[in-house]
């Protein structure tokens, strides 16, 4: 008995090994994962979408604390500059 469940177990391990490691092989360069370079007005279009403030915590584990903490953080963008507050 249990040898047919150990038989069963690696039969069900080697056929999702088989297809997890199947479904990777069709690689036909699939064009969009080519990296696209942006025109210089392109770029400035983007970073003048991103102007604004942004708030977000960063959070990080002290390696002498043995806890995790964190910061807030302050991103204030407008096209030419970044500064970030903490």
């Amino acid at each position: 008995m249990k040898a047919i469940r150990h038989i069963a177990a690696l039969g069900l391990t080697m056929a999702f090994a088989t297809l997890t490691l199947t479904s990777c092989l069709d690689d036909d360069n699939d064009v969009s994962a080519q990296v696209v370079k942006l025109t210089e007005a392109q770029k400035q279009e983007v970073i003048e979408k991103l102007n604004g403030t942004y708030y977000c915590k960063l959070h990080y584990t002290s390696a002498s604390i043995q806890r995790e903490d964190s910061v807030s953080i302050v991103w204030d963008i407008n096209g030419k500059t970044a500064k970030a507050l903490c």
